[in-house]
């Protein structure tokens, strides 16, 4: 099995949790960050995205539409929680970009920080009595320090998990 770790991060969120995954499969593979990556010497690609606005950014979207006929696992990093069935729509709108023919082998999303949470304390600070802007606030404070420690054993657990099914 020849794998390619392959990921875009705009903040250094995504490329932290590629780090991780790679540590612990670096003996079967190679990590490269977009643009820099092809997939063409592989069989098995786990690509790392960042959400913006409920998809795939538009550099890791170009990059899934070239896996055709490759095994895949996906991970993207996001600041919004899961509300309203949130990360399902993310997950749904990443999938329905990769190749008919990629089998793929498992997709999870990770909590991150955001550069979102600067835009919320200020609108919280212009108007504090804002209940929802509040709510937001509060959720991403607590979210500012991730992935953490846990976030990335869990991907590195997923991973392993996904290549040996």
């Amino acid at each position: 099995m020849t794998i390619l770790v392959a990921y875009s991060t705009k903040t250094g969120n995504t490329e932290k949790v590629a780090n991780a995954i790679y540590e612990v499969i670096k003996e079967k593979a190679t990590i490269k960050k977009l643009p820099d990556a092809s997939c063409e010497n592989f069989d098995t690609v786990i690509m790392g995205y960042w959400v913006d606005r409920a998809k795939a950014n538009e550099e890791s979207i170009a990059f899934l539409k070239t896996l055709a006929g490759k095994k895949v696992v996906l991970f993207g990093t996001l600041g919004a929680g899961d509300v309203d069935d949130y990360y399902k729509k993310v997950c749904d709108s990443v999938e329905n970009e990769l190749p008919s023919d990629c089998t793929l082998l498992g997709h999870q999303l990770y909590r991150a920080s955001s550069i979102r949470l600067a835009m919320l304390r200020k609108q919280h600070a212009e108007d504090p009595n804002d209940a929802e802007v509040s709510k937001q606030l509060e959720d991403y404070e607590a979210n500012k320090n991730r992935p953490n420690a846990q976030d990335l054993l869990h991907a590195q657990e997923f991973v392993v998990d996904a290549l040996s099914e």
